[in-house]
């Protein structure tokens, strides 16, 4: 923001007005805190879904050997034999806890580690709203080091169930798109939606690669355990974002916080300001009556019921590939790495097309292109390129798909109660995440819902657009 801009603000008592967006402007725009911002978001997106998309590549079908040390090429032949033993008894969750012919017990792990994340979307969002992200980012942080070190030392099904579901809990990774909305002009809402992404794509990837390698599991859930304490260094650097404590009536912590954004950027305020409130509703909501009463307003409440049901479609595809990548045609690690690639492709495409085209045409085409994936991908499910290209085209379009319904979660819901709408259509999405590993054992059912579920997905995103059309022209006039 040059001088000439800064001379056309309003005053109020010799001081500059300024909104939330001018004031980052002023502070340096995207300058070094905002880097550092990103690089904190992207270590904690990496702790959060690291173990999640280790979970399917730990359900890998093992070296088992008969009597004789014959391998076994597939589970069938293996149950029927009473002779059989894992070549590595560590390799794996199958191997650890002798999972091989009981495939629900297998698919009930990831669906454990979706409840446990279910839960903290019910419990975690309004304390993240009312205490702050940086203490719960923390919090998260330390949790995940206890239930790993927990995966680790207590050796038995049940042990690792209820684990895995602690590392559900404690891996909410919706916290970091919020804490990166709150920390940046919002005009970067869209560019941070596909940052975390890609950042959420890589980190698959980088399992893959970690795994690839004959890691056995315990090992990865050290390396896991050590990039959670790296994430411990980051709250010495940075703070609670000023958009957060405006919305808490903290008008002066927020000024406070905003020259220290200038002086890490190298800017300095060369007068006093102030701030103002430009937002569709008042974000001055500092107590649970007060955001629950804004929760309930029947504009609030629609875009909830609709995005609501985008979440769940988004969770039950995506996590549908990303989970049952062990259950395909192919090379299991392969499959799981295009899946990476796919999605890094998917997310930087929509953030282009949404930038320069917006975001209702690009996100109900990823809709129709999922639902014509899903369908090729049953029909030619006898021909490996087919069915696996399918795969890839439906994790390429669903991604893209996840990027922007988080777009619009950043951008429909007032700053006091966003993390506790973004933590409900969490709960939407992991509701689906939840239902789609079990579910993959029976293959017909989940196309059938998977299909249906993006036509009408399709439909409820014109239905969406529609209503802020409605709402817009009614405001105008």
């Amino acid at each position: 923001m040059d001088s000439n801009e800064v001379s056309l603000l309003p005053k109020k008592g010799g001081k500059l007005v300024l909104t939330i967006d001018e004031a980052y402007d002023m502070a340096g725009g995207h300058g070094c805190y905002q880097y550092v911002v990103a690089i904190a978001v992207s270590l904690a997106v990496f702790t959060n879904i690291f173990y999640l998309f280790s979970i399917p590549l730990f359900l890998v079908f093992p070296v088992v050997l008969d009597e004789n040390g014959k391998r076994f090429e597939d589970s069938d032949t293996a149950c029927a034999s009473p002779y059989r033993y894992y070549q590595d008894p560590e390799f794996n969750y199958i191997t650890e806890y002798d999972l091989l012919c009981n495939q629900f017990k297998a698919s009930i792990i990831p669906s454990t580690f979706q409840i446990g994340f279910m839960i903290a979307s019910l419990t975690l969002s309004n304390i993240i709203d009312r205490l702050g992200r940086i203490p719960i980012l923390l919090l998260e942080q330390c949790g995940i080091v206890l239930s790993l070190s927990g995966l680790i030392f207590f050796n038995s099904y049940t042990t690792c169930i209820i684990f895995t579901g602690l590392c559900g809990f404690f891996s909410f990774f919706p916290l970091c798109y919020t804490f990166a909305y709150d920390s940046n002009n919002s005009k970067y809402v869209g560019f941070y939606s596909s940052y975390i992404g890609i950042t959420y794509a890589v980190g698959e990837i980088l399992v893959v690669g970690v795994m690839w390698l004959g890691i056995k599991w315990r090992i990865a859930c050290l390396v896991m355990i050590m990039l959670c304490i790296l994430f411990l260094i980051f709250p010495w650097f940075i703070e609670e974002s000023p958009r957060y404590k405006y919305s808490k009536g903290r008008l002066n912590a927020a000024i406070r916080t905003f020259e220290r954004i200038a002086k890490f950027n190298g800017r300095v305020f060369t007068s006093d300001f102030t701030l103002k409130d430009e937002s569709e509703t008042s974000t001055k909501a500092v107590s649970f009556c007060e955001q629950l009463r804004l929760l309930c307003q029947g504009w609030i409440v629609i875009r909830l019921i609709i995005c609501g049901f985008l979440f769940f479609t988004c969770g039950f595809i995506y996590y549908g590939f990303s989970l049952n990548v062990h259950k395909f045609i192919g090379n299991t690690y392969l499959n799981a790495l295009f899946n990476g690639i796919a999605e890094i492709i998917g997310v930087s495409l929509a953030f282009i097309l949404s930038k320069y085209k917006g975001i209702r045409i690009p996100l109900l085409l990823s809709y129709v292109i999922t639902c014509f994936a899903l369908i090729i991908q049953h029909w030619q499910r006898d021909h490996q390129v087919i069915t696996n290209s399918a795969m890839y085209v439906g994790k390429f379009s669903v991604s893209s798909s996840f990027t922007m319904v988080y777009m619009l979660g950043g951008e429909l819901f007032p700053t006091a109660i966003n993390s506790t709408c973004l933590a409900l259509l969490a709960l939407c999405e992991s509701l689906g995440a939840i239902l789609s590993p079990i579910l993959g054992d029976y293959e017909i059912i989940f196309m059938i819902i998977s299909i249906i579920c993006s036509f009408v997905a399709a439909f409820a995103v014109v239905v969406l657009y529609y209503i802020l059309r409605k709402k817009k022209a009614s405001t105008d006039q």
